[in-house]
């Protein structure tokens, strides 16, 4: 199921993701995940540009980085990238 960022509690829930996925990679000390997400997160309003900047700095780790990342980070991000963007990213636009 994909969600649409319109939805209320989208950015709380995107929110609520990347800090799991920081205080994860905080504890294990893992630099790379960390700096990619430092990058676009936190956002501290709905900026459509943010967001889009968040999905695809965590797409890249993800694309480029896989052996960085454990297979809860791997669903993690998976959970984030399927709040879609609502006007920004449309159904054709897919992450994978």
């Amino acid at each position: 199921m994909t969600r649409t960022f319109a939805e209320p509690d989208s950015l709380e829930d995107i929110d609520r993701l990347c800090i799991q996925l920081f205080d994860n990679w905080c504890e294990r000390r893992s630099v790379l995940p960390l700096a990619w997400l430092m990058h676009a997160w936190p956002i501290l309003k709905a900026a459509p540009l943010a967001m889009t900047r968040l999905l695809n700095s965590l797409h890249e780790l993800r694309e480029f980085h896989p052996d960085a990342l454990g297979e809860e980070d791997h669903q993690v991000i998976e959970q984030v990238l399927a709040i879609n963007l609502s006007g920004n990213a449309g159904p054709e636009r897919s992450f994978r």
